[in-house]
């Protein structure tokens, strides 16, 4: 079952299209969780009305609104509302049953997930507004098929917690309007079961008031459990044996026998026409009866994809991965302790012997910490040794915050060793977890220090990191964001920085619209020059679009960035990346076992960059 972009929108930032999690899941966004918080769901059919709702109240101004037949919903997206200082509301935007570009199993599929998801996070809703037009004379197939759905995903138990929403109150006459409303009302297939149960009618004036009002209504709700959350989650019941799975089961299989009915209409039609010798005729229902054809196939591949949705085991399968990759880890960590107990070991034993540096195998990869590129400027950063180049405004404001960078003999004549040192005479580069050029002689400096966290930055092209950061410090001058395990300044006032437990990002705008990104399963991104991208999925698999730039050495980071490296997946993951923000040749790409692939092109020092690589991998060029 896939899982939903889950990103808030409309949280703090410089750019429309900034966004922020906290979490694999990010159902509360760039916020801590507050003990008022209120999640309220939001269904209906296309064009009643809930996108328009949810833009009176929530923070973002890009929410989609439709005029017509097209369906603006395209997946599950909860929307902020500042209720007060102490309630955060989310709104829930769900697409209809009868969304013009996805089938109902992906839109029942796409709302179980995550329901499910949220349930498992301990995230429960407070109430579910379900929105119908006025306007309508009256309840047809499409209507009716929704409403069927949202009762068996809430289940008669919850019918306490859900508002009945009437819209375009503004559009029909008063008297019409209260005809039809008594008629959904006392239809006992309408809403007059839900109302018998303890449903509540609400009438949305298209205002702000109305809207509030209405919100109101759900604030004073306790939290429920839907039923397709017991079924799934605490019954770990298949999708197809729910409630829900059931009624939309037989929905597909009542169109299924329509769209029969009409392909043989249509080839009897067909066959007529032919016999009168109709050409023109006989073509277009041709066509009609074609179209039928492709219909009944449709809704029989709808009725199998329903039958192997199988949320339990899904459950149950990354139940076992996450558990077979948790004893990895372990593993992993108990090789490192046993080779630096032996290396600790061999130095005490034969300390009158020189030593020889061996490869250190892929463990010191997992180790690089981040590499960084503006032209002739850079930034390396491993697990033993530092070098940097650094344009002179940048050591400047470093001085000035207590750092200097001095010039150190190196192995080799005629060339020095760039390594930071604080004022306490302490190698930085011990210390540096995370360090960034941009645009406009911006960084951004993580370190490391006596057992906390600092950061140096100056990011005068990058208003939305500025935010978050000065959002997130803290008095010892450090950070609640958490350490960065990635960080890329691109141009455009473009980045992204992710710590264990949050991401946040300001990215180009095609970067976000490509139909496979979704937060919770991005790892990390690094930008390039022209907006260019390459971003990693926390499975492993990889994504760029390089702009035409950065092709040059026979384009073999774009080719290596299809194939990746080495045997097995952790081989396959990029450690650290660089794309100069001013020269499209010049790049660096480490992968997790130890491949390296280069080009300086004019820009930084080639061998400066392989030495480094040599004294803190092994790696041989």
């Amino acid at each position: 079952m896939a899982r939903v972009n889950s990103a808030i929108i409309g949280l703090p930032g410089s750019r429309k299209e900034e966004a922020t999690t906290v979490d694999e899941t990010s159902f509360r966004g760039g916020f801590e969780p507050q003990p008022n918080d209120v999640f309220i769901g939001v269904m209906g059919v296309t064009g009643a009305g809930k996108s328009t709702f949810i833009k009176f109240l929530a923070d973002s101004k890009d929410i989609k609104i439709g005029h017509g037949l097209q369906s603006c919903t395209q997946e599950v997206t909860p929307y902020l509302y500042r209720y007060n200082d102490e309630t955060n509301v989310y709104l829930i935007d769900t697409p209809g049953f009868d969304d013009t570009n996805r089938s109902d199993v992906d839109v029942l599929m796409e709302i179980t997930n995550w329901l499910c998801e949220s349930f498992e996070k301990d995230v429960k809703l407070s109430g579910m507004l379900y929105f119908h037009r006025i306007i309508d004379p009256r309840m047809q197939g499409s209507a009716k098929k929704n409403l069927l759905m949202f009762q068996a995903l809430c289940g008669s138990g919850q019918f306490t917690n859900v508002i009945l929403v009437t819209t375009m109150w503004e559009n029909v006459a008063e008297r019409e309007g209260m005809r039809r409303e008594t008629e959904l009302k006392e239809t006992e297939e309408f809403w007059g079961c839900m109302v018998k149960n303890g449903s509540i009618v609400e009438r949305h004036h298209n205002t702000l008031e109305s809207a509030k009002r209405i919100v109101e209504r759900v604030l004073r709700n306790k939290r429920v459990e839907l039923d397709i959350q017991t079924e799934l989650v605490t019954e770990e019941r298949e999708l197809q044996d729910t409630a829900a799975g059931k009624t939309l089961e037989g929905e597909l299989a009542k169109e299924r026998e329509l769209s029969k009915q009409r392909e043989a209409q249509r080839k009897a039609e067909y066959e007529k026409a032919l016999q009168k010798q109709k050409v023109t005729l006989a073509a277009a229902l041709k066509k009609q009866k074609e179209e039928a054809r492709l219909e009944v196939e449709r809704r029989n591949e709808d009725l199998k994809r329903l039958k192997m949705s199988l949320r339990a085991a899904d459950l149950r399968a990354r139940n076992e991965r996450e558990k077979l990759e948790r004893q990895e880890r372990e593993r992993e960590e108990l090789r490192r302790l046993n080779e630096e107990t032996m290396r600790a070991l061999q130095m005490a034993t034969s300390s009158s012997q020189p030593r020889r540096r061996s490869h250190p195998g892929p463990n010191r990869i997992q180790e690089c910490r981040s590499v960084t590129l503006v032209g002739d400027a850079y930034f390396f950063c491993g697990p033993d040794k530092t070098e940097s180049k650094l344009p002179p405004k940048v050591q400047s404001r470093l001085s000035g915050l207590g750092f200097d960078q001095v010039e150190l003999p190196s192995s080799k004549p005629g060339f020095f060793s760039r390594t930071f040192r604080s004022i306490l005479n302490l190698p930085i580069g011990d210390g540096v977890r995370a360090f960034a050029l941009g645009s406009s002689n911006s960084f951004y400096v993580h370190h490391h220090k006596d057992g906390s966290c600092k950061e140096m930055a100056f990011l005068p092209d990058y208003p939305g990191l500025t935010a978050l950061l000065a959002k997130h410090k803290r008095d010892d001058g450090g950070t609640s964001f958490g350490c960065p395990r990635y960080l890329s300044l691109g141009v455009n006032g473009h980045y992204f920085i992710r710590s264990k437990a949050r991401s946040a990002w300001d990215l180009p705008r095609d970067l976000l619209e490509q139909p496979w990104w979704q937060a919770g399963k991005i790892k990390a991104v690094w930008l390039g020059m022209d907006d260019a991208w390459v971003v990693e999925l926390k499975d492993g698999a990889t994504r760029q679009d390089l702009k035409g730039q950065y092709s040059s050495n026979e384009n073999l980071l774009g080719r290596k960035l299809q194939t990746g490296f080495g045997s097995n997946r952790a081989g396959h993951r990029i450690k650290a990346m660089a794309l100069d923000l001013t020269n499209p040749g010049s790049y660096i790409a480490i992968w997790g076992d130890g491949s390296i692939v280069c080009n300086a092109s004019g820009g930084f020092d080639q061998f400066v960059f392989e030495e480094f690589a040599t004294k803190n991998f092994g790696t041989q060029f």
